[in-house]
């Protein structure tokens, strides 16, 4: 059977959904309705089904993992036909909905099929804009956003209660499977907390004390969760000096409560960016405490005093840029080397061997920026231009031609019918035209980029601008290969 004829069922649940214990909208539910849906018709039961299934993701908007792998499957002719429960499982934002409704799909001859809304793009006459659907997506978008606020105040309350709202206790804890929100302590895991509190007191670092434990094979918070919840280890992990920081730090131990640390950015809605303390919601003696008060405080205080540092100037110029290509942990600056960081808990015999001289480095790295500037002075940057402006020409054309027949209809000198249909070549033709003005543009910004890089064609060695103009990251493996994730 052809792979271009295939129906992709989406199904999508989100956090809300299971926060609201949603049966409706299970997984579960979603795909037994498509099914019977699909049994009951005779042009889709003969067809093979791909299921792209998004668990635990809003709906807001599209950058969810199986629907992006979805349109991948589309540009790649795979798919002929999506079929979901309803509007709000394939996106809840009104105004990128109605463009992939609209638009996307039926210039790429893409059937899209909605059970519970009616909806069938098939059975639309001319696939005009359908004024039920568009009021849906608008209601899905104000229930999303009224849900998550909803689901934002329930939480607080449930903090200011003393409630642990975590998906996974702190490491020495685990959750009441009889009180819900409540921690109980674990005895095995919560005499590794006491055991690096008391090392650290006696004088070891964090990276003494990560080594004890990998020495003693402890197993991460990381380990026992996959442990426990599917009695195997992937990958075993390892504690580093941060793992053991960030336990000496954490004032669970003592049965404080803090919430609201951290919180969504509203400008990015991803990012989470670090609360004022003012707004933080801090309940002591909530938990039961594993560590004392007193040692608690006495930690606190040598951890101040071992972090006052005056500040230096930057030495490394691949600071926070050179990681190691087999653990991602960030390389050490030595005075002559590079050196995997994870070479001091004797632990990864291949992050042993990820040793780069300093000199090697930096001339690799400056060969390839210059190869890099290289090609961007070859590119014909008066040819782009033009073909931006005989776009942009005739994408004005199409509005004056879209004008025109509309005038035309008004006087009666074309049908409806005949309206319709230029009117849906003419947008097919914009659809068309916009998409290759967008793969321009983005060219055409590498030639904006080109202009600042003058300034570093007569440069004759690796210097902190260039390597922060050209480089995001960069990737080393077995000591000899590197792999550069590029800005421009």
């Amino acid at each position: 059977m052809s792979l271009s004829h295939s129906i992709a069922v989406y199904l999508r649940i989100s956090t809300e959904d299971k926060y609201k214990q949603d049966e409706s909208n299970s997984i579960t539910n979603q795909r037994l309705i498509i099914q019977n849906f699909i049994n009951k018709n005779n042009d889709l039961k003969n067809l093979n089904c791909v299921e792209y299934i998004d668990d635990g993701f809003s709906g807001t908007d599209f950058k969810r993992p199986s629907i992006q792998n979805l349109f991948e499957d589309i540009k790649k002719n795979k798919i002929s036909c999506i079929l979901v429960k309803d509007l709000s499982r394939f996106g809840r934002n009104y105004i990128e909905v109605s463009n992939y409704l609209e638009n996307i799909f039926p210039y790429l001859n893409i059937r899209f099929i909605s059970i519970n809304d009616n909806y069938d793009s098939k059975n639309l006459k001319y696939n005009l804009n359908n004024l039920d659907i568009k009021f849906k997506n608008i209601m899905y978008a104000y229930y999303s956003k009224e849900l998550s606020k909803k689901v934002t105040i329930s939480r607080n309350i449930k903090a200011k209660q003393g409630k642990y709202l975590g998906s996974i206790a702190p490491f020495g804890y685990r959750k009441s499977t009889i009180n819900n929100g409540e921690l109980e302590i674990d005895e095995y895991t919560s005499q590794i907390v006491k055991d690096i509190f008391n090392l650290f007191l006696s004088g070891k670092s964090y990276l003494e004390i990560a080594k004890i434990l990998n020495s003693k094979n402890i197993l991460t918070r990381k380990d026992f969760y996959q442990f426990n919840n599917n009695h195997s280890i992937a990958k075993r992990n390892i504690w580093k000096s941060d793992m053991v920081k960030d336990i000496l730090t954490n004032k669970t131990y003592i049965g404080t409560l803090q919430y609201l640390k951290t919180s969504k950015s509203i400008k990015t809605s991803k990012r989470f960016i670090r609360n004022s303390k003012d707004d933080w919601i801090v309940i002591e003696n909530v938990y039961p405490a594993i560590i004392s008060e007193e040692d608690f405080l006495k930690v606190q205080a040598l951890l101040k005093k071992k972090n006052f540092k005056k500040p230096t100037k930057r030495k490394n110029i691949f600071a926070y840029k050179l990681y190691c290509g087999h653990c991602m942990y960030s390389m050490f600056n030595s005075s002559k080397k590079y050196i995997c960081q994870n070479i001091k808990y004797d632990y990864f015999d291949e992050c042993s061997k990820n040793v780069i001289f300093k000199e090697n480095l930096e001339k690799d790295v400056f060969n390839l920026i210059q190869e890099k500037i290289y090609k961007f002075q070859q590119e014909n940057k008066f040819d782009v231009k033009n073909q931006i402006k005989s776009y942009k020409s005739s994408l004005t054309n199409i509005e004056n031609e879209k004008t025109n027949i509309y005038m035309l209809y008004l006087d009666e000198k074309i049908t409806r019918e005949q309206y319709i249909c230029k009117k849906k070549n003419l947008e097919n033709e914009e659809i068309y035209i916009n998409y290759n003005l967008q793969q321009l543009n983005e060219k055409s910004e590498n030639y904006i980029k080109l202009e600042y890089m003058d300034k570093f064609i007569d440069i004759k060695a690796l210097n902190n601008d260039l390597v922060d103009f050209f480089i995001e990251k960069i990737y080393l493996y077995d000591g000899n290969k590197i792999e550069i994730e590029w800005k421009v």
